[in-house]
């Protein structure tokens, strides 16, 4: 049986007499074919995480708006769930300054013993148990005020009847 020249697929040139059955390219045609599928596979990947950085961007804004709402409409259905949204102390109505307090002191034992690290899981923990008892209402400085210093000074400030 008559082998008939093999040519390489990449430069075209007649392959060696023992490798025509095995090898379709010279080693040195092989070695640059699979270079360049690297790099071609490399320039695709930069190209498509420059695509998805510029969607991140343009996305960026909507995303934060959105998750925004969300996390103010969280707020909200608690502080309605606990008598609305102004402060039990001194009447502070900016939602910005609200928070929730724990009546009886104790927040970060609490926190730790039922798994809540952040604000918004402990909201999601009251709107599941269905708004338990023992908390209220207070705007930052009161709720701060009351922890540091077991009383709120909006207490020490309201006249005193005689």
């Amino acid at each position: 049986m008559i082998q008939k020249p093999a040519a390489c697929l990449e430069c075209g040139q007649q392959l060696p007499i023992p490798h025509r059955n095995t090898m379709l390219r010279h080693r040195l045609c092989r070695w640059k074919a699979t270079n360049r599928r690297r790099r071609q596979t490399a320039e695709y990947r930069r190209k498509e995480i420059i695509r998805n950085q510029k969607n991140q961007r343009a996305n960026r804004e909507r995303y934060l708006q959105y998750a925004k709402e969300g996390r103010m409409r969280l707020r909200q259905k608690v502080w309605d769930g606990y008598g609305g949204a102004i402060c039990k102390c001194c009447g502070e109505s900016h939602k910005e300054f609200l928070c929730i307090d724990h009546i009886n002191g104790g927040g970060l034992q609490h926190r730790r013993y039922i798994g809540v690290r952040s604000g918004l899981a402990f909201y999601r923990w009251l709107i599941k148990e269905g708004f338990p008892s023992g908390y209220q209402v207070l705007c930052f400085n009161c709720n701060q005020a009351k922890g540091f210093s077991g009383y709120c000074p909006h207490k020490l400030d309201s006249p005193i009847p005689p």
